[in-house]
């Protein structure tokens, strides 16, 4: 059955592209429940976050997420962050001491664009973390009981 109600969701970019066509749901109810597309837009020089009820808001919805709109029209807006460059991440990473073990940039058809930087301490600190792991599971084991026959137990 129908609902009475229409509701249309409207994705703005804003200021990018390539944003979601508009939803449409049909509710008997006073609200209608929508589930967050996949396709994301792309801005240059920017990294999506997520989409908002406000231009300026916090991203609270990502790809696949259900949200409740109360509204007949809602729009929701992308929210971006300002991508680092290459020379931003190697001063940054400078700037604190820690030297960036590497940057890797691609970008895919839409021009976004992805940047790793590892910390040498943080590789470090898990490395440490495995090997004082391996070592308690080595004593554990030596303390474990042993089961003695008699042969054993008279020499």
């Amino acid at each position: 059955m129908e609902g009475n109600t229409v509701y249309t969701l409207t994705y703005d970019a804003n200021g990018g592209e390539g944003a979601p066509g508009v939803a449409i749901k049909n509710s008997n109810e006073n609200f209608a429940i929508f589930t967050a597309e996949s396709l994301t837009p792309v801005r240059p020089g920017f990294v999506f976050s997520g989409w908002s009820f406000s231009p300026t808001g916090e991203a609270m919805i990502h790809a696949g997420d259900l949200f409740t709109v109360t509204a007949r029209d809602t729009t929701v807006y992308a929210i971006w962050t300002e991508a680092l460059t290459e020379d931003e991440v190697i001063s940054s990473a400078t700037e604190e001491n820690a030297e960036p073990l590497g940057v890797f940039s691609s970008s895919d058809s839409n021009d976004s664009q992805v940047q790793i930087v590892g910390d040498a301490i943080g590789f470090a600190f898990i490395g440490a973390a495995v090997i004082l792991g391996l070592i308690a599971l080595l004593l554990f084991r030596q303390r474990q009981p042993r089961i003695i026959s008699k042969e054993e137990e008279e020499e």
